[in-house]
């Protein structure tokens, strides 16, 4: 177990020194609270990924789906901490083109 701790702690360290790579589904938590799993290029997120917003501006929101740039791009599920949300397409972070609102009223 000590050896595949070590191993996978080399290659990260190594990518981070010696240039940019795609990783895959890890976890990264800021102080905020937020957190993200899924892949990673160029240190941004890439790819398929799930971001869980912490304390502030849209703190208990969620998105699932693709990124590109750091940025929701493609197909994906907003899910406002109200129970909102939106399915389809994102573009440059915002929801674009063909898609689902479901709003949750309230009584």
């Amino acid at each position: 177990m000590k050896h595949i701790l070590i191993l996978i702690s080399f290659f990260f360290l190594s990518s981070l020194l010696y240039g940019k790579s795609k990783i895959n589904g890890l976890l990264y938590t800021w102080k905020n609270g937020s957190t993200y799993v899924g892949e990673w290029k160029d240190d941004k997120k890439n790819g398929q990924g799930k971001y869980i917003y912490g304390k502030g501006n849209g703190e208990g929101d969620k998105y699932e789906g693709e990124w590109k740039d750091d940025k929701k791009h493609g197909k994906g599920k907003y899910i406002w901490s109200n129970g909102d949300k939106f399915v389809g397409e994102f573009k440059d972070d915002k929801p674009n083109g063909i898609g689902t609102y479901t709003f949750i009223s309230g009584g």
